[in-house]
């Protein structure tokens, strides 16, 4: 017969399954997965002014401006998103080594710094016991939402602190739905987690901001 202790810690290791739906805004591409641009550029531009003289008349009988322009077409590499099968967006958001987990972990080794508890020691124990799939997430668009190309600056460790622009694909908003799974005495734990989704900035370039849709 089974005690009460024994149902007690039955509990305790008994699975939870949560489905995390988040509102993600600004999220850029990346993660080495790259696409080219055709553009043209502007090489040279110029103006050419000739005058004409009547020499025997010593006057100036015209004058004409012409314009040069040299236009060169270059090839701009522009850091954007993984495609799945159906040709959506997708990012590594799942997994122990998915950006979702990367931001769990940020976030708990700041309650630790902060004395919140359970995180004021073992806080690993608690992230190594949530898993997230799917690994590779979906990022569905809304109607009317596009992908448009952000430019960031970047300046280039070295002596002459080179500074070049990087183009990036950027998702205005998206939405992303995973499945966290853990035990049921981390409950507590992981739902403080989650809640500390919406005050950090994350993903890609650290740009993406969130909003928790559905726990």
């Amino acid at each position: 017969m089974k005690t009460e202790i024994d149902i007690t810690e039955k509990e305790k290791v008994k699975p939870i399954k949560t489905e995390l739906v988040l509102e993600l805004s600004d999220v850029y591409g990346g993660d080495e997965i790259t696409r080219t641009e055709t553009i043209q550029q502007t090489k040279l531009k110029r103006t050419k002014k000739e005058k004409e003289k009547r020499t025997d008349i010593g006057l100036q009988v015209s004058d004409r401006e012409t314009e040069e322009e040299k236009v060169e077409e270059i090839e701009k590499e522009i850091h954007t998103f993984r495609k799945n099968d159906e040709g959506g967006y997708v990012m590594r958001l799942g997994g122990t080594h998915g950006k979702i987990y990367g931001a769990l972990k940020e976030i708990a080794s700041s309650y630790r710094l902060q004395g919140i508890k359970p995180f004021t020691s073992g806080y690993k124990a608690i992230l190594n016991s949530i898993t997230i799939m799917p690994v590779w997430v979906k990022l569905e668009m809304n109607d009317g939402v596009d992908m448009h190309v952000e430019e960031l600056p970047q300046i280039l460790a070295g002596f002459k602190k080179t500074m070049i622009v990087q183009k990036f694909d950027c998702i205005p908003k998206c939405q992303v739905k995973m499945m966290l799974t853990y035990p049921s005495v981390m409950k507590d734990a992981v739902e403080t987690l989650i809640k500390g989704l919406e005050n950090i900035s994350m993903l890609n370039k650290r740009r993406a901001t969130c909003k928790i849709i559905k726990t």
